[in-house]
Formats: structure tokens, sequence, C-alpha cells
């Protein structure tokens, strides 16, 4: 490669042509459950401990190749994460197998299965997504606190069977004035919020639970396979959203270059390890990686300042 190649190298992402698919932005914050419970990308700018508390048996399990969660409607994760979703706009995704789902008891509204669940210290709901059936009917439920600390909610009907054994895939987009549900890669509805419905976040933040939680609304516990859990704090496009629900997981991205500085990787390598941020064996194995001209999406998002060096020691 020459004299520069040891000081510059061009990392090419992705083999797929770029005009077939829409390119998806780098999530804050994502969890593939690969044998663990810890996210595999957290780029959040607020606090967020990636070892969950676990109620019940949660287990990772490999279901059709892959792994996954699996809930028995008896449990659930949850991490501590201030804040999490504290944006003017933002979107969430997340694939599941249900394999249950609750009716809807007006005299319980903890009947209600709980998708993930965004909680204050006391338990209190603050931004929640959850199933429930009426009538044979399947519906999505999208509920928040607003003002006074008075909950809203809506609820988008859902025609497919999700109880067929397959994976479908949920994505909620939030803006200031909006709401819309998809499924599956469609639009299963949008809502205008009025100038009382808007999302005033009075009530601080402190745990994300995923498949339940505890106490005070959406007490049902969610039964089935979850997989792929992700947070933007934009708001994805509707070909961004077919493009998840095409490729799985969160979709493709469009190749590209990242620019990477060897002497410069390693000297910030360096100084991790010198003020005892980093392992040893962490700095040794980061130092093979460039070496070998094949560093990590992990290591090359450190490097390049996407994710803390905090971040990078716990996922490295």
């Amino acid at each position: 490669m020459g004299k520069a190649g040891n000081v510059l190298i061009l990392i090419f992402l992705g083999l797929a042509v770029s005009s077939l698919f829409a390119t998806i932005p780098s999530p804050v914050l994502y969890f593939s459950f690969e044998k663990t419970f810890s996210p595999e990308i957290l780029n959040t700018r607020y606090f967020f401990d990636p070892n969950p508390k676990i109620f019940g048996d949660v287990e990772i399990v490999n279901k059709d190749g892959d792994y996954c969660l699996y809930f028995d409607g008896e449990s659930f994760l949850r991490f501590k994460t201030p804040d999490l979703l504290d944006y003017d706009s933002f979107s969430v995704s997340l694939w599941v197998v249900p394999k249950y789902i609750a009716p809807f008891n007006r005299n319980n509204w903890d009947n209600i299965t709980t998708l993930f669940s965004i909680r204050t210290n006391n338990d209190f709901p603050e931004w929640s997504f959850a199933l429930y059936k009426l009538k044979g009917e399947i519906y999505a439920f999208v509920f928040y606190v607003s003002k006074n600390n008075t909950i809203i909610g809506w609820d988008f009907q859902i025609t497919k069977d999700l109880l067929d054994d397959n994976w479908h895939n949920f994505v909620f987009t939030k803006t200031p004035d909006t709401i819309e549900f998809y499924l599956d890669g469609k639009s299963g509805g949008r809502v205008s919020l009025r100038t009382d419905e808007k999302f005033q976040n009075y009530v601080r933040s402190d745990y994300l639970c995923l498949g339940g939680s505890t106490r005070s609304a959406l007490n049902s516990k969610f039964k089935g396979y979850m997989d792929d859990f992700a947070v933007w704090d934009k708001i994805l496009t509707e070909e961004q959203v077919r493009n998840i629900f095409n490729y799985g997981g969160i979709g493709k991205n469009e190749p590209g270059t990242i620019e990477f500085d060897i002497e410069k990787a390693k000297a910030k390598l360096r100084e991790a390890y010198n003020q005892g941020k980093i392992s040893y064996e962490q700095l040794k194995k980061a130092l093979n990686e460039i070496n070998s001209n094949n560093p990590s999406k992990l290591l090359l998002d450190f490097v390049n300042g996407i994710i803390s060096v905090d971040d990078f020691a716990i996922l490295y």
C-alpha cells in the first residue's frame, strides 16, 4: 500500500447498491441480543446502564438461526436509563413473535400486554407501547404522560394475524406534532396532536422496561420472542421503515467510506489505557485490529468520537 497506507485507510462499508434501499441512520440505542442483554450500539447522550435487572426468567434463545429474547409471560428486563426519550423527535423499532395477546378489560388496564415502557423511579409510565385484543380485533396502543401528568393514548387497529408464528416489525415515530405507527413496513395509522396533547415532559424517566413492567398501568407481561430493539433521536422516513422490514434487524445501509487515521487511533487507545479506562487485553485486541487493517465498527466509532471511552470499555 505504500507509506501513506500506514497513516490513513479508507474503510469501505457494505456491498449493496445504494439505489436499492434508503440509508438507515445509526440509532442511539440498539439491542441485537447476540448472547448478551447489553446493547450492541450505545450512542445515547444520556446515562445508560447496559446491565439490566432481570425480573423472572428472561432467556436468550436461538430462533430461526438467530439469537433473540424469549419472554414467558411472567418476566421482563429493566435498564437504568434517565431521559432516554427526551427528544422532540424520535423513532422506535422492534421485532416480535407474540405467542399470546391479552384481551382488553376496561376495569383493569394492567391486562394490556406491554412490549416496552419508559418509566419513572416510582414506576409511573411515561411512554409505553402495548398490544391488546378487543372483540376479536388486535390493537397497538401508544400512550404517554402529557401536561399535569395526564395520560394520553392512541389505538391503532392491526388487521394482520400476529399469532402466525412469524416475525413482525413495529415502528412508531414521534414529532412534536404527530405520532405514526408502522407494521411490517407499512403505515398503520397517523395522529396529529392538538396543543393540549403535545408531549410536555415534566416527569423525568428513569427506566427502560422490555417485555413488561411493575405496578401502575400496563402490568401484563409479554409472552413471545423479541429482537432488534432500537431507538433513534430522529424520524425514520417511510422508505427507511420499509428498508427495516425488507432487510430485517434495523435494515441495511448504503456503502460508504470512513477515514481512519492509524496513528491517531493508536494514540487515542494508549491514552485510554494510561488513564486506566481500558484494560491491557482491550488495548492489545484493538491494536491487533488496527495492524490487520480490519478494525471493527465499535473500534471505528470510538476512534471517530461517536461513542465515549467509557461506553467503549464496557462494550469492547
